[in-house]
């Protein structure tokens, strides 16, 4: 991975899509919680909401994915010294494995 002395506008594009379909997907996605427990129950059909919910999801997968691609290929300025850039390092590395 190369460094550079800031991101990318696709980066920050990049960052904010998958920022903004994660809300999304935390503030609208009690449908998917409600189909699941539906199905768990044993009764047919989905909450209204669901398949957005699913669409969602998967945008944030294919936009995260390309997100890795964009910053091996492009690099991303190195992390503060210090303890604080050490924490944000590590932060980012476990966002990435979740």
């Amino acid at each position: 991975m190369t460094e550079t002395t800031g991101y990318s506008r696709l980066q920050i594009a990049l960052h904010w899509s998958v920022a903004i379909l994660v809300a999304y997907n935390y503030l609208f996605g009690e449908a998917a919680g409600e189909a699941f427990d539906q199905i768990v129950e044993g009764e047919s059909g989905a909450a209204p909401g669901t398949p957005l919910h699913i669409w969602v999801g998967l945008a944030v997968l294919a936009l995260v994915v390309l997100r890795l691609v964009v910053r091996v290929a492009q690099g991303a300025p190195a992390a503060e010294p210090g303890l604080q850039g050490q924490l944000a390092s590590w932060g980012h590395r476990l966002l990435y494995v979740l």
